[in-house]
């Protein structure tokens, strides 16, 4: 469970160059990805060796499990933060505060990676339509169109608006959502109510996490991290 979140982390990199068509995976992107594995490797070891936590869940400043480590990484780098565990002590403060620092600058990297990716397909996709265009009409053609051509044409007919986009995010969330509202009811040991699941599910993708619901159980807390 550990090893799989960490290799799904790290290779977010090479993840985003195949779904965004960026080409293939250059030496930068295998560096993030390697700084991102030691990183993820030595914040659990931290978590469950060396730093101590306090928790609702149970008495007493104590490492945590795997599990537990790999729950609390996951609501640094998603920013969830529910304050169902926080570190007992000043120099585990300071430690998992490095550590959401360094998430903050994962952030503003893919953000970087994704805004420069799809500005080279929107790129692309300008320059092929020019040449199609350029191809349909002849120079001089293009050239008498566009001088008779008004600023604004009143009566054309609307543009087409492809609402495909907004239909597959829109499934997207409902089924994360539904699934998450599901497992939170029916699961033993969290068992929430309907409207409790609801909440939990939605303050979770949202990432906002008020921290007054949370995971109670081992299962609960694996679900949570992905």
């Amino acid at each position: 469970f550990a090893a799989a979140f960490v290799l799904l982390i790290a290779s977010v990199p090479g993840i985003l160059v195949a779904l965004l068509g960026g080409g293939n995976l250059t030496k930068a992107h295998k560096v993030e990805s390697g700084c991102l594995l030691v990183w993820l490797c030595g914040a659990l070891y931290l978590f469950t060796n060396v730093l101590k936590f306090n928790s609702s869940h149970w008495t007493g400043a104590r490492p945590l499990t795997l599990v537990e480590a790999v729950y609390l990484l996951s609501q640094i780098l998603t920013t969830v933060g529910y304050g169902d565990i926080t570190p007992a002590f000043p120099r585990g403060q300071v430690w998992v505060a490095i550590n959401v620092i360094l998430a903050l600058c994962l952030y503003g990297s893919l953000i970087m990676e994704v805004s420069q990716l799809i500005g080279d397909r929107v790129a692309l996709a300008i320059a092929r339509r020019h040449a199609a265009a350029a191809e349909a009409l002849s120079e001089d053609e293009s050239v008498t169109q566009e001088a008779q051509r008004s600023l604004k044409q009143w009566d054309a007919p609307p543009p087409v608006v492809d609402i495909m986009p907004l239909v597959k995010c829109t499934v997207a969330f409902a089924f994360f959502a539904t699934a998450g509202v599901l497992f939170w009811h029916y699961f033993p040991g969290e068992e929430k109510t309907w409207l409790q699941a609801v909440y939990m599910s939605i303050i979770t993708l949202s990432t906002v996490g008020f921290g007054w619901f949370n995971a109670t159980t081992e299962g609960g807390k694996v679900f949570g991290a992905f």
